[in-house]
């Protein structure tokens, strides 16, 4: 979930606090970049991947990968940035998955964010 918001212009983005998607409003070209950091729960190494969803299908190009060595070793900071036509009304998010291993990832409370910048049209 998206739970703080640092800056909206409400004429481009509809999002509502702890909402997975962001809304856009108007069809145009976007920078979409992201940073998702993840912790690992054991000493199994694992590896995760990020990406980005548009209307629920992945973004190509989107995806960032990460690598948790140890319990101790676990934090990692994936991050990408892709430039996309959206239309209005196009549902942005981002997800991530464990891609190898068997450890539990968890989100870093307050070290992942997302940035969308309207391009033009």
């Amino acid at each position: 979930n998206w739970d703080m918001e640092m800056c909206k212009d409400p004429s481009y983005f509809t999002h509502a606090i702890g909402d997975n998607e962001i809304s856009v409003n108007v069809s145009g070209w976007y920078k979409i970049n992201y940073d998702v950091s993840l912790s690992s729960s054991s000493s199994s190494r694992t590896s995760s991947r990020s990406y980005v969803v548009i209307d629920g299908e992945e973004l190509d190009g989107s995806e960032a990968y990460g690598y948790h060595r140890t319990s101790s070793q676990s934090h990692n900071t994936m991050t990408a940035t892709v430039v996309v036509y959206l239309q209005s009304g196009a549902d942005i998010g981002v997800e991530s998955i464990r891609k190898s291993g068997s450890s539990t990832l968890y989100t870093i409370p307050y070290a992942s964010r997302i940035n969308i910048e309207h391009l033009g049209e």
